[in-house]
């Protein structure tokens, strides 16, 4: 139980982390890549045109993989903190 609460502390305090400049601009693309695809998704669906087979397939692509770049530049530390890098130990 004891590496469960250590790890949601490491999980805390990297997202409280200063994100470095180049990751941040990863984020920002993947926040507009997705959202141009939600955009496109949504007006193709309330317009009730028939979405194209390629459309299909890689719309969940479209969302996924920017979501998940965006969750690895979040956690993308710049400071080291030696709690952490001694897995806890505090030594």
């Amino acid at each position: 139980m004891k590496n469960v609460s250590l790890w949601w502390k490491v999980i805390a305090s990297r997202w409280k982390a200063t994100t470095p400049t180049f990751f941040k601009w990863i984020v920002r693309l993947g926040v507009a890549v997705s959202g141009t695809a939600v955009a496109i998704h949504v007006a193709l669906v309330s317009g009730g045109a028939v979405e194209p087979a390629w459309w299909t397939d890689i719309y969940p692509y479209l969302i996924g993989v920017p979501a998940g770049m965006a969750a690895v530049a979040k956690m993308t530390k710049v400071t080291i903190d030696k709690k952490e890098v001694n897995n806890g130990a505090g030594k």
